[in-house]
């Protein structure tokens, strides 16, 4: 089990940390078909790859499927009682809402992610850990004082670097952030992604067309050879108009335009009521008698999941009890 599968979902997901995303699809889904052979489907091994297929969905704008993946990482790890992986994938799954174009959601997960974290278990890594989704959250929501604030509690490294890189471009801080994009070497190809989305953006801000043109033809082809498409969105929105004419000189780029715009229509419907696919599942529920708990048995989820997703249900649908999301939900013809 460990050759034919621990190990190479692992890979998968490390692929996936360092922005192979193509080579992080094929491994992680040899691995699942590999266990569905073996008649061992949710093998606890099995986390590490669909945490990869789920980011690789995340980025292609399958949210809803890069959403079941992570629940079901995170429900195979709260029945291990192994809470800080439980974390962990959640604060991924956060990631996934902010992916959708709601950072406010994603910094509530977080808190709850906070909340139910034991404190033997919050120690200084973890806390980074979300501390760094939660200012990447912070700055897509036009918040780089809420973002500052976190900065200090970053591990050293590539995304403490590509933090205080945005912070200072959210800003305006254009000499602060020349002087990080030169000292900052990424060694993987999505942080290279990230950086020249920053170069193009402080060239864009400095009035200088053609390298940022020059930054954003490298990025977009990282996008293309790899399928990076959400990150456009969320880490330069405002250089994606700026994609068009580029694709229209680079044949090349034509799919990534293609997929963005895709993706961005998805991004744009009204979030108040659109539901990912596990949060109708849950709503289901919600209608008839059952308890938290077991429609966490129904759903073969952890009954924190289902209390994550209840919480989110309620945002959305702008209520505070059970029975007003039920009332609700039928109004908008959601049941």
């Amino acid at each position: 089990v460990t050759r034919v599968l621990m190990t190479p979902a692992l890979r998968a997901h490390a692929a996936l940390r360092k922005g192979a995303l193509r080579r992080a699809e094929v491994t992680a889904r040899r691995v699942l078909q590999t266990a569905r052979a073996m008649g061992i489907p949710r093998h606890p091994g099995l986390r590490d790859a669909r945490v990869a297929l789920a980011g690789v969905a995340a980025e292609r704008g399958d949210f809803d499927e890069a959403e079941e993946l992570l629940d079901l990482a995170a429900s195979m790890a709260d029945q291990l009682s192994w809470a800080a992986y439980a974390a962990v994938y959640r604060a991924e799954l956060a990631d996934v809402r902010a992916g959708r174009g709601e950072p406010a959601a994603a910094v509530d997960l977080l808190d709850d992610i906070r909340r139910q974290l034991p404190d033997r278990l919050a120690g200084p890594e973890l806390r980074a850990v979300l501390d760094a989704h939660e200012a990447g959250f912070r700055l897509e929501a036009g918040q780089p004082d809420r973002a500052a604030a976190l900065v200090e509690g970053l591990l050293p490294g590539a995304r403490r670097d590509l933090v205080e890189l945005r912070l200072a471009l959210a800003r305006h801080d254009h000499d602060e952030a020349a002087a990080r994009l030169a000292a900052f070497d990424p060694a993987h190809r999505r942080d290279r992604l990230a950086r020249d989305l920053a170069a193009a953006r402080l060239a864009a801000a400095t009035g200088r067309a053609a390298e940022r043109d020059r930054h954003l033809l490298a990025a977009a082809r990282t996008g293309v050879a790899e399928g990076f498409t959400t990150t456009f969105l969320r880490q330069a929105p405002d250089l994606v108009p700026a994609l068009r004419p580029l694709a229209g000189r680079h044949d090349e780029l034509r799919p990534l335009v293609t997929a963005v715009d895709a993706v961005t229509a998805r991004r744009v419907r009204p979030r108040r009521t659109a539901l990912s696919a596990r949060e109708q599942a849950v709503l289901r529920h919600l209608a008839g008698d059952l308890t938290h708990q077991e429609i966490a048995g129904e759903l073969e989820v952890s009954t924190n999941t289902v209390k994550s997703h209840v919480r989110s249900l309620y945002r959305k649908l702008g209520v505070q009890s059970r029975p007003e999301a039920v009332a609700a939900a039928r109004r908008a013809a959601l049941l």
